[in-house]
């Protein structure tokens, strides 16, 4: 496989307009900027909710507790992220014919506030590693998506790789690097799996067939995400960003594109309105729950915190 270096060279990008992350909203239903036009017309109207539950572990198995609705708003929400104490999550949302902002909310007092504000959509919230920022991806006018550094405690936002304009999915390995999936195609009609070094403005370009879900891998610098193409059953696969090789982990069932690690490196996945589990130790996949009743129209994605002990789901709505 030949490797493309790509040196991202700085360039000027003016800073949007963040809001404070102390600017506290009660029953906000509309977006605190004006949007760009031709972003929203690029929306579908996938509504979404975020729901909470319990996570529980005993010589049974998994269990999932009662799921408690974290998102009240109407229309996007999606891409939770836990904070790094589990206080709260980051999510993006974008009410109909507006733009997309991260949003903060607190578990223990239901209280909300937004962390951006600006005429773009931002999406994707995670946490940098070592510090006490988040980064996002901002989608911005002719369909441009950057990589952004938001200081939630004060101090000026930045992007990571200014002229870096194609990014779609990202995961953390530590606080220098960062995986990225890019949109410019292959000829497959893939994206573009690249390793990015922020000390040294640097993105590497290093395969194709990426589709979706970066997650880091517990207990390691290791990025896994899922690889389909047409015809092939999906895989979760390992990219060890120190070697850049590039493994199949494990073969997906099928009609799952999300999951889950859980801290001691068992994996779970949504399919459909169930979740199944797989473990190292028995090297095989079954469902532990069917949340069929309550969430009757699939679970798009799914995040769990680092103690393992609670789940974040991602209910899409008709």
């Amino acid at each position: 496989m030949s490797v493309n270096m790509l040196l991202v060279l700085a360039t000027i990008v003016v800073p949007p307009n963040f809001a404070s992350a102390n600017s506290q909203s009660g029953g906000t239903t509309k977006a605190c900027a004006t949007s760009i036009a031709s972003v929203v017309a690029a929306h579908t109207r996938n509504w979404s909710q975020i729901l909470l539950a319990p996570l529980s572990d005993d010589a049974r198995g998994v269990h999932i507790g009662n799921l408690t609705p974290v998102s009240h708003r109407s229309g996007y929400n999606n891409q939770p992220a836990f904070s790094n104490d589990g206080a709260g999550v980051y999510y993006s949302w974008r009410p109909d014919n507006s733009e997309a902002d991260i949003w903060y909310h607190e578990f223990k007092t239901g209280k909300e506030w937004a962390v951006t504000c600006m005429r773009q959509d931002e999406y994707s919230p995670a946490l940098v590693p070592e510090s006490g920022d988040i980064s996002v991806v901002s989608l911005e006018d002719e369909g441009k998506r950057r990589l952004w550094k938001i200081p939630v405690h004060g101090g000026e936002p930045s992007p990571l790789f200014p002229s870096l304009t194609s990014v779609a999915y990202y995961a953390w390995a530590n606080a220098n690097t960062v995986i990225l999936a890019l949109t410019d195609v292959d000829k497959t009609q893939s994206m573009i799996l690249a390793i990015g070094r922020v000390s040294a403005g640097l993105v590497e370009r290093i395969g194709t067939g990426i589709s979706q879900g970066l997650a880091k891998v517990p207990n390691s610098n290791a990025i896994s995400y899922v690889a389909m193409r047409e015809g092939q059953a999906s895989r979760l696969m390992e990219l060890d960003p120190a070697s850049r090789k590039i493994s199949v982990f494990i073969a997906l069932p099928s009609d799952v594109e999300a999951y889950a690690w859980l801290p001691d490196g068992r994996i779970i996945a949504p399919r459909r309105s169930q979740i199944l589990m797989w473990s190292p130790q028995g090297g095989s996949w079954k469902q532990i729950a069917d949340l069929s009743a309550q969430i009757p129209n699939g679970i798009s994605r799914l995040v769990v915190d680092k103690k393992g002990s609670r789940l974040l789901l991602v209910a899409p709505l008709k």
